[in-house]
């Protein structure tokens, strides 16, 4: 991550006999901790300096404060305008987020140009009315000899520069912070905006996802509606965490919830393609109420014997179970046919099912697979017994489903295109 959005958007700020770290939250509105300020605001000036591409200092009031949450918002008097600022996100704290940190402390070159900080957060203290603080940061090369004390009021962000809390004093081994999560009432009542986490929502996602759709676009944003209404990125991690990743996480929730935040095209690709993936599921008409049982009906053509000769063929609409998995391989054949071999090989597998594969690498899928080419299976062959359907396994890639969606001239075309790779991919 390039700590240029969060260096231009901090500044240094003076009251009286105290000084910290502000960060800049609207064109000149600024966010530190309230002790940056302390109770001299009431009859000394703020300064504000450092600010970006300016060497003035400009003269600020204190607009809202709140004790409980030891936060203060002050607003720039002047006309200076910082085109700079950061988003607020009232998001859960995860044990080892990468975190990253600007600010002003009290050394030469902190006090001239301001120093970076990395680390990970080590802690979160839930529901604590013993402290203020609520959240504990292990710093690259913690000195305990270093004077951190400039750094209050500095902004602690992720790897997309959203601000998850700020810093308020320097412990025996690590920092202390406050989460944008605590100070969220008193942030809504002073009309500052904060953005809800990511995975409670598919809204920041939905905006990827269908780019590139065209005529299409619009209609698969509205097919998009139902499915991401009823499930949130959270519940589906909640739910699946131990399942929809190739191979298999074994990692517990938190653990899978702190390696998708610290990787940041892994957790956009992931949710992306479940946004694809469900609103798929909606244009096929298919049922997605049970995350953990997605299904839709299609027609095989079936092959009856009778003394050993065919007899006839005939279709037979039956119910597929639909997975959707993620992996970060590269290869789409190698991938697909562990997976097959699994299914098949599985005694939990009760009925058909096809798995879609998605992929963070960028030529995952191309190319289409012949699934009877990949696994030979004897085991229950075609047409062993008259009126027998046994259950089919199956593979097709999201990027060959996303592909038919983005030709299709409609969606009813669409549908008729999916249905179809499904049909292919486990027959």
């Amino acid at each position: 991550m390039t700590d240029s959005l969060l260096k231009k958007s901090t500044c240094k700020i003076d009251c009286g006999i105290e000084s910290g770290t502000g960060f800049f939250i609207s064109p000149n509105k600024v966010l530190t901790a309230i002790h940056v300020i302390g109770d001299s605001f009431q009859y000394e000036e703020i300064k504000v300096s450092n600010c970006h591409l300016d060497e003035n200092t400009h003269i600020a009031n204190c607009i809202h404060y709140d004790d409980d949450a030891h936060i203060a918002i002050i607003e720039i008097n002047d006309i200076y305008q910082n085109d700079f600022f950061l988003e607020l996100l009232n998001a859960d704290i995860i044990k080892d987020e990468n975190i990253f940190i600007y600010g002003y402390p009290s050394n030469f070159d902190g006090e001239l140009v301001g120093e970076p900080l990395t680390g990970k957060v080590l802690r979160y203290i839930e529901d604590s009315d013993a402290t203020i603080h609520d959240v504990s940061i292990n710093i690259d090369g913690f000195d305990t000899n270093t004077d951190y004390s400039g750094f209050s009021g500095s902004p602690v962000v992720n790897g997309k520069n959203q601000v998850l809390s700020f810093i308020r004093f320097k412990s025996e081994r690590y920092l202390s912070a406050i989460s944008i999560k605590k100070a969220a009432s008193f942030l809504g009542e002073s009309g500052i905006s904060v953005s809800d986490d990511e995975l409670k929502s598919f809204s920041s996602y939905k905006n990827l996802a269908f780019t590139g759709f065209e005529n299409l676009k619009l209609a698969c944003e509205k097919k998009s509606e139902k499915p991401l209404s009823v499930h949130t990125p959270f519940n589906i991690l909640q739910k699946k965490s131990n399942d929809m990743f190739y191979p298999t996480k074994m990692e517990s929730f938190e653990d899978i919830r702190a390696y998708l935040k610290n990787n940041r095209n892994i957790d956009k690709e992931l949710w992306v393609g479940w946004t694809k993936f469900l609103t798929y599921i909606q244009i096929l008409e298919g049922n997605f109420e049970n995350i953990e049982d997605v299904n839709v009906n299609i027609s095989l053509e079936i092959l009856f014997k009778t003394l050993g000769f065919i007899k006839r063929k005939k279709s037979k609409d039956i119910k597929v179970s639909v997975d959707f998995m993620f992996t970060e391989h590269e290869s789409f054949i190698t991938v697909a046919s562990e997976v097959l071999q699994h299914q098949r090989n599985s005694e939990e597998t009760k009925g058909s099912i096809c798995t879609v594969l998605n992929s963070n690498s960028i030529d995952f899928g191309i190319k289409k697979i012949n699934t009877k080419n990949v696994i030979n299976d004897i085991g229950m062959p075609d047409g062993s017994g008259p009126n027998i359907v046994r259950p089919k396994s199956g593979v097709v890639s999201l990027r060959q489903l996303t592909d038919l969606v983005i030709m299709s001239d409609n969606i009813e075309d669409a549908k008729s295109k999916l249905k179809g790779a499904i049909e292919d991919a486990i027959n």
